[in-house]
């Protein structure tokens, strides 16, 4: 289950970071 979390986060991230460029 955390990793789910993990993964999450994750794409979160680079969602903001690519929505940026």
């Amino acid at each position: 289950m955390h990793y789910f979390y993990y993964f999450n986060l994750k794409i979160i991230y680079y969602s903001r970071s690519y929505s940026h460029q």
